[in-house]
């Protein structure tokens, strides 16, 4: 690994669609990795936790792996701790996705179906699948420094996390007029319900800003 780029781990659980990750992680500078244990975990820079499918399955993989622990101590020892779609959801306490599961626990809020909460008189379509814009929160936060007043992004999922403290939303999404949560920050901790990696130059652009942010805390 080169000692002058930012070193970063993408948690390989079997869950995420990694090399896309992989290839929007070279495209900015960053040195990318996939790493599968606790070990590897903790030679990098920052993590990234991705994930594609049902919570429960995902939260069996990563305590199968002794990555749960992994992560969470990472996460209070201040590494920075990037979770896309269902890696967002995985850093809540819980999900109720087929059965109630356990998540990681290291941002305070849960899991819920959006078909289920959204108050709505015509049954809302799941999953939210396509380009949506983003309602960004003031101030800005600094992973979005750099983008359009509401950039578009890719979204594809049926569950959506609710956090219990509305400070640590930095961005919502409108989907048939049901607003939730898409991207939440708790000091070194964030996460985004979509996937920049598939959502054009401006979703790369999220991955240069964090990529900033890793290099100034490494330097300064």
């Amino acid at each position: 690994m080169s000692m002058s780029s930012v070193q970063i781990g993408i948690v390989d659980y079997g869950m995420g669609n990694v090399y896309s990750i992989l290839q929007a992680c070279g495209s900015v500078g960053a040195d990318a990795r996939l790493c599968s244990t606790p070990l590897e975990l903790k030679q990098f820079d920052a993590i990234i936790l991705p994930g594609v499918g049902g919570f429960p399955y995902a939260m069996q993989q990563l305590r199968a792996q002794g990555l749960d622990v992994a992560i969470r101590d990472l996460a209070v020892a201040g590494t920075p701790i990037l979770g896309i779609c269902l890696g967002m959801q995985l850093l809540f306490r819980e999900s109720n996705e087929f059965s109630l599961t356990e998540g990681l626990g290291i941002l305070p809020g849960d899991v819920r179906s959006i078909r289920l909460d959204a108050c709505s008189n015509v049954p809302i379509r799941v999953p939210h699948i396509g380009w949506s814009p983003l309602l960004l929160s003031e101030p800005r936060d600094a992973l979005f420094v750099n983008l359009p007043h509401s950039p578009y992004m890719y979204f594809v999922h049926s569950y959506y996390v609710r956090p219990t403290m509305d400070s640590i939303i930095c961005a919502n999404v409108s989907y048939e007029q049901f607003r939730y949560a898409c991207a939440v920050r708790s000091a070194n901790v964030v996460g985004v319900q979509f996937h920049p990696e598939r959502s054009g130059p401006d979703g790369l652009t999220i991955y240069s800003n964090w990529l900033n942010e890793i290099k100034e805390k490494r330097n300064g």
